[in-house]
């Protein structure tokens, strides 16, 4: 408090926020301010210090129960409108265009803009409202314009399964509540958007530059690296960067705005313009840029933080980044309190307590590669972070980033001046972004060999917010013993532990999880003695449903492989997000196929991919069993006698039953009402504890007899919200009421969680469809 007030409040403020949004920390934050009390009272013992105690105090928790009551008045502001909003509902909104971007799918082009100080219609009244993401196919619309636009609102999807990217959160964090699909746009104020136009123009003016003087590749980078434009970026080279630890360089943050910003500054005062012009003149670039490579809020605090930097210059003061850090904090919170609920936000807050404090200590005393130590320090930093954003952490990216950082200064101002000289000529620009290209190469070369070396990445799936406290306590506890003792084998020991605090196995506890994939199936199990499978995988309406919805589930639980992968038939709704988890190369130890299944187009594409991953194919048949110390999963059908039976491929489909200590579950495929009196003929089938409802819910499956005997005490149906097949049947549903089962379906419950050790525990990412 004495040494960084502002970082001081900064932390408080936030705290102030967490403790009335999530009330998991609210013990931790209590604790934390009585141990801060109580450090000020130890030092203001004394009639002198006394005063300077209560001070000191009165501001901390005047800053603590600011924090609170702004987050209880947004929360306040929002739920007035968010109340009322229903998806698909018609509204009035207006608002000032800020931003614009176009859009490009397989169906078209279209366009997307961003309002601000917006205003909505609900129930005849007119309520002020967050910004709003407004889709339509004209472009004629421009920044600075204020309309009147009516349309269908449409709020953001939440995660549905446990690891996916939530929509919904990351908007809000961004300050918009929900979006709206236009009819008609009513100009109320003519604006040519000024200085804001002409950015934006200069912005597409640039993109094109790159995308005529360069490689596609390159321009794509180049794009991301200078005006934070990640659509036009290569996926492979994303991928590439994040696992290398290098994906930061594509965000514009301080690297960017001090390269620019502290560049031109120093450039005016060796020309001996004066702290104050110099200044004036460096904010109002940074500011120019921050708008044209679009306002993002890491852009927004270090512009802000280079302001105090130049102001700290114009006054003749010392300039200390954790102070200017905490102004920024309290800023971009008072803007918008839920930033705490956005990755980048933390990102770029705990790189720069990666430099100031973790780097700080680690660099003490050590003349030789410090740059090599501030890049441990803001790794060890952000660790925490990684881990939870993406569940698994980059083991070589200190090395990779002093390797690779210092480069990053001459391809930024080629990119820059590249892009500037190419409004002018093209071909000049084409011989300064060259070397660009060849930047880019090296890049790509040591992230391909950071990824080949040995644990290159370790999986940590998304690790609980107890072991990031306990994480952040032991780097705290570590660097108050370097400051005393200076030493290279506790520096090494301290990196060791922090690793191996976030990558040590934690126990798996059995269970049965159905994600939401849409229409189609997936269903993972853990058999909790650290043997997984999974049955299915796919879908017809959800786009990459493999890597977006299956392997980020994967992932996030810390599997990184399945011993075996059953296929139940080899439809697409069954097996699009399997061929995409093998053309990625995520491990799958055996293909389990029916040894009946029908020779289709779908399993031929599905048996080329394995061969060429060179996984081991299994065929199963009825009476066929896997066992492990706790279960068994037994095949029933088909059987020998398939061909009398099936009269498509769907009747096909392996049925299994997977037995454990305390209950049974039974999965179906996709089996119509034939090959169900089949198995009730000859008594194949008995009461189950957990039923995986026939071929999603399916008229034409799913009989009362069959019900009947099943009896199943839960029943879980996978399909596609408003799907065109009518899945789940009404006559379906009415059945399993009658027979008295818990009925849950993915549309209304997202993924849905069995718990081997209490069959009837389940959890659902929303809410049970019906109840018994």
């Amino acid at each position: 408090m004495r040494k960084r007030p502002l970082f001081m409040l900064a932390c408080v403020f936030l705290a102030g926020i967490v403790f009335v949004r999530y009330s998991f920390f609210r013990i931790g934050i209590i604790g934390c301010i009585t141990f801060l009390a109580g450090q000020e009272m130890y030092y203001g013992i004394g009639y002198r210090r006394f005063k300077k105690m209560a001070g000191r105090m009165l501001l901390l928790l005047s800053a603590f129960a600011t924090g609170c009551v702004h987050m209880i008045s947004c929360d306040a502001f929002s739920s007035r409108y968010l109340s009322q909003i229903e998806d698909g509902m018609s509204a009035i909104v207006w608002g000032e265009i800020y931003k614009s971007e176009m859009i490009t799918a397989s169906y078209g082009e279209s366009y997307r803009y961003y309002l601000k100080d917006c205003q909505i219609l609900l129930k005849q009244e007119v309520l002020p409202c967050n910004d709003i993401l407004v889709y339509t196919s004209s472009d004629q619309y421009q920044v600075g314009e204020i309309h009147k636009i009516t349309g269908q609102l449409n709020t953001f999807d939440a995660a549905s399964n446990f690891g996916n990217f939530d929509s919904r959160a990351f908007y809000r964090s961004q300050g918009i509540d929900f979006a709206m699909k236009a009819d008609s746009f009513e100009r109320l104020e003519q604006k040519n958007g000024g200085l804001n136009q002409m950015l934006q123009d200069l912005r597409l003016d640039i993109l094109q530059v790159y995308k005529q003087a360069a490689k596609e590749k390159t321009a794509g980078f180049l794009a991301g690296m200078v005006l934070g434009e990640k659509k036009a970026l290569d996926k492979e080279i994303k991928d590439l960067f994040t696992s290398g630890g290098i994906a930061h360089i594509l965000a514009i943050s301080g690297l960017h705005v001090s390269i620019i910003g502290r560049g031109f500054y120093n450039c005016l005062r060796k020309r001996g313009i004066g702290f104050g012009l110099a200044g004036v003149c460096g904010a109002f670039l940074l500011l120019s840029y921050s708008y044209m490579a679009g306002n993002s809020m890491s852009a927004i605090r270090a512009v802000g933080m280079m302001f105090l930097f130049f102001f700290a210059q114009y006054l003749g003061r010392s300039y200390d980044m954790l102070n200017a850090l905490g102004a920024l904090v309290i800023f971009l919170l008072w803007s918008n309190p839920l930033y705490i609920e956005y990755s980048g936000f933390w990102f770029s807050v705990m790189a720069l307590i990666g430099v100031g404090v973790v780097g700080d200590v680690f660099s003490k005393e050590v003349k030789q590669l410090k740059g090599l130590w501030m890049s441990i320090g803001i790794n060890l930093a952000t660790l925490p972070v990684v881990a939870f954003c993406y569940y698994e952490i980059p083991i070589y990216s200190s090395f990779v980033n002093a390797l690779l950082l210092p480069l990053l200064t001459p391809a930024f101002l080629l990119a820059v001046i590249g892009g500037m000289i190419g409004l002018i000529s093209l071909p000049l620009a084409t011989i300064l972004l060259w070397p660009c290209h060849w930047l880019l190469l090296l890049y790509e070369s040591v992230c391909k060999w950071a990824k080949l070396l040995p644990f290159s990445s370790l999986l940590t799936g998304q690790i609980p917010i107890g072991l990031i406290i306990g994480y952040y306590v032991l780097l705290f506890l570590g660097l108050l013993l370097l400051r005393y003792y200076q030493s290279w084998k506790v520096k090494l020991s301290l990196c060791v532990l922090c690793y191996l605090l976030l990558v040590f196995p934690r126990p798996q506890a059995g269970e049965i999880t159905f994600l939401d994939v849409g229409q189609g199936d997936g269903i993972y199990i853990q058999t909790g003695d650290d043997t997984t499978y999974f049955i299915d995988g796919g879908s017809i309406d959800v786009k990459g449903v493999g890597e977006n919805r299956i392997l980020s589930f994967l992932k996030a639980r810390a599997v990184g492989k399945i011993d075996y992968w059953f296929v139940t038939h080899a439809d697409i709704d069954h097996i699009s997000g399997l061929i995409e988890l093998i053309e990625s190369g995520y491990q799958i130890e055996h293909l389990v196929l029916a040894d009946t299944l029908e020779k289709s187009e779908g399993e031929k594409n599905l048996l080329a991919c394995a061969m060429q991953k060179k996984i081991p194919i299994v065929y199963m048949q009825a009476n066929d069993v896997l066992r492990t110390a706790h279960t068994s999963l037994t095949c029933i059908y088909p059987n020998k006698q398939v061909e009398e039976i099936a009269s498509d491929r769907n009747d096909r489909s392996l049925v299994l039953q997977l037995k454990w200590k305390s209950g049974t579950a039974l999965f179906t495929g996709d089996i119509s009402s034939e090959v169900e009196s089949y198995l009730l003929d000859h008594q194949l089938v008995s009461a189950v504890d957990i039923y995986k409802v026939a071929h999603h819910g399916s008229k034409y499956s799913n009989s009362a007899a069959f019900l009947a005997s099943v009896s199943p005490e839960s029943a879980i149906i996978s399909c596609g919200e408003n799907n065109i097949y009518g899945h789940p049947h009404p006559d379906v549903i009415k059945r399993l009421q009658e027979e008295g089962c818990r009925v849950y379906a993915t549309p209304s419950c997202g993924g849905i969680t069995v718990y081997l050790d209490d069959k009837r525990k389940m959890h659902c990412y929303k809410q049970p469809l019906f109840h018994r």
